[in-house]
């Protein structure tokens, strides 16, 4: 894959920013590319307003992209066979949290907790500590701010959230993840490790609040919380499949030239735990794949079904997985929330097709000229090897706004059918950003692909690098699931 480089100014501010214990820098860099190409691609299907807002690298991006992605990041160390069974039969799930692991010392936040401060506030809502882990939870409106006009100070604070006992002694952030949210200002969970028993009081020390860059808001954040023991019957028990149930073969054992590809991949789908609460059921499950060519993080599924045994869709909500996929995985982690228990048993899961993206390297030159003109479409007829398939550069359009901004939307196209989508960007200005194929035709064949410069078209001639493409790959997988069978 092409290498993305960085200003230098902002290549020091993203360090310091980012200087919190947990993910290598070897890490960080793959989400850098793994956002100008997967997030890219994926933020392509929304409005160009949207796409423009969403993607544009600037300092609030960046703190977004690596608190969002990079802190995800879980290290799960179990290796024997009968510790991994035993810690499945301690595990509980408490919403809003996830699975912690049951113990007679579980503690809980007494009660919330607000803090106001010139132009924002931060409740923390939760908080649970565990034997192996401490999990805080806290949201906040997001103070306005002027992210054009913002700079950032010349000296600063690395952002290192700790939880401060009374003795003094500290416990560093091991991760923190965006939570889904109700809407009303941004939810945010951090990691700790245990907190020692006998231990009621402690504080929440914030450098800034998630998603703010140095100096755009209130720092230094000091929050007195104060714990209570969990009440008896806390969280619901998480059950843990022995063996993830996998993907079924297909009806009569049919092979098609979709699923023969799909084999060689690797790709499969499967269930991996459950939940069950008084109002319904948790699931959590994995789509992996085995091939090393793949993007990290690579395989997305195009739509997931939920049926009854009726074959009736089963209502379902998103929810956030327990277990994130770490650097190397190679799976997509996914889960839902079913209200009710009265279906007409058993469900299956099924995936009828996927997203691949595969990282490649091609480069091509464009020059918008000293004058360009909106809406002027130039053709290019460009051919671009792209792995073991070509795409065709037909022409470009060019595009401006009232507003100052600019983008040059790619018309691509290839005769493999199953091509669906390119990544292009021009890594020289990271004012903009760029931006995957939207699909014109279900096939694939034909699709766009557009660059966003924020401050205008470049005056000079621009490189165009072609850092990935995406692959329509069908299944189906599917997986079945009933729990009297899979208790």
């Amino acid at each position: 894959m092409s290498e993305f480089s960085v200003r230098p100014e902002f290549d020091e501010m993203m360090k310091a920013i980012f200087d919190m214990p947990g993910p290598e820098e070897t890490f960080v860099s793959s989400l850098r590319e793994q956002f100008v190409t997967t997030g890219a691609a994926n933020a392509q299907k929304s409005s160009y307003t949207g796409r423009k807002q969403a993607y544009r690298i600037t300092p609030r991006m960046a703190w977004g992209l690596v608190l969002g992605l990079t802190l995800i990041v879980v290290v799960l160390a179990s290796t024997s066979p009968t510790a991994a069974t035993a810690m499945k039969r301690l595990l509980k799930y408490i919403p809003g949290i996830g699975s912690i692991e049951q113990s007679t010392s579980l503690r809980m936040l007494a009660e919330p907790v607000r803090v106001q401060r010139e132009n924002a506030a931060v409740t923390v809502e939760q908080l649970v500590a565990g034997s192996e882990r401490t999990v805080v939870v806290y949201r906040h409106i997001e103070p306005a701010v002027d992210y054009e006009q913002y700079i950032p100070p010349s000296e600063y604070k690395a952002d290192r959230p700790e939880l401060i006992l009374p003795d003094g002694s500290k416990l560093d952030v091991r991760f923190g993840r965006h939570m889904p949210s109700d809407g009303k200002g941004i939810l945010y969970a951090l990691e700790f490790g245990p907190i020692p028993s006998g231990v009621t009081e402690l504080t929440l020390s914030l450098t800034r609040l998630a998603g703010l860059p140095p100096g755009a808001g209130p720092e230094d954040w000091a929050i007195p919380l104060k714990l209570k023991p969990a009440p008896e019957g806390t969280g619901y028990p998480v059950i843990e499949l022995p063996e993830a149930i996998p993907t079924q073969p297909s009806p009569a054992g049919e092979k098609t030239e979709s699923s023969v590809i799909a084999a060689e991949y690797g790709i499969s789908l499967a269930i991996d735990k459950y939940v069950e609460s008084p109002d319904g059921y948790i699931l959590e499950g994995s789509l992996r794949w085995k091939d090393a060519s793949i993007s990290e993080f690579g395989v997305t599924p195009l739509k997931i079904l939920l049926l009854d045994a009726d074959g009736n869709e089963v209502p379902r909500e998103d929810t956030l997985p327990d277990t994130m996929p770490t650097l190397g995985s190679k799976q997509y982690n996914w889960a839902y929330k079913l209200t009710g228990k009265d279906f007409a048993w058993p469900l299956t899961f099924l995936v009828e097709a996927v997203e691949v993206r595969f990282p490649v390297n091609a480069k091509f030159k464009f020059d918008p000229g000293p004058n360009p003109q909106a809406d002027r479409i130039v053709d290019l007829n460009l051919d671009l090897p792209a792995g073991d398939v070509v795409v065709y550069v037909d022409s470009v359009k060019i595009l401006e706004h009232s507003d100052g901004t600019a983008a040059l939307e790619f018309a691509i196209r290839s005769d493999d059918p199953r091509v669906i989508g390119a990544s292009l960007i021009d890594l020289e200005d990271m004012s903009g950003g760029g931006g995957g194929g939207v699909p014109r035709i279900p096939e694939g064949n034909a699709f766009t692909s557009t660059i966003y410069y924020e401050n205008g078209l470049p005056s000079s001639p621009i490189t165009v690098s072609l850092t990935d493409i995406a692959l329509l790959v069908k299944g189906p997988w599917q997986v079945t699931w009933d729990p009297a069978v899979n208790p």
